[in-house]
């Protein structure tokens, strides 16, 4: 399966569970303070690492995601996708960043950070529906 592919079904997965449009921030600033919190918790440090991320509101015709510059990630959201599945999904890349792909991989290791992270900050029976739409697409962890 090539990269876009599994891109288009990752977030096919994540759009019937809902996860993508959970709660909505009133401003990218609302966005950062919550990416902090994320970040600066124990259990997100002890599994995934200690990362920096700014968050920043980019126009619609730019491209979203996670990008690395200079050893420090930004994550990018235009208006329609300050959400807090948005954001979540956003800092499961800093763990499993590989450069080449361009924020593009949704591989295991990505999916088992993402997982991890849901599981830490939303219900379980969210976190379950989502493992369920991923199945149904073929991915595992």
């Amino acid at each position: 399966m090539t990269f876009r592919v599994r891109d288009r079904l990752y977030y096919a997965a994540e759009a019937e569970a809902h996860i993508d449009l959970m709660g909505a921030f009133p401003c990218v600033e609302d966005a950062q303070l919550f990416c902090n919190h994320v970040l600066g918790r124990k259990w997100y440090r002890d599994n995934l690492g200690e990362f920096e991320c700014e968050v920043r509101y980019i126009r619609r015709r730019e491209v979203c995601g996670t990008h690395r510059d200079r050893g420090k990630f930004r994550i990018d959201l235009t208006l329609g996708r300050l959400h807090e599945g948005v954001l979540l999904h956003e800092l499961a890349h800093p763990p499993t960043f590989v450069p080449d792909l361009s924020h593009a991989d949704h591989g295991p290791a990505y999916t088992r950070a993402h997982l991890l992270i849901l599981e830490h900050m939303i219900d379980p029976y969210s976190v379950e529906q989502f493992r369920v739409a991923l199945k149904k697409r073929g991915f595992t962890w």
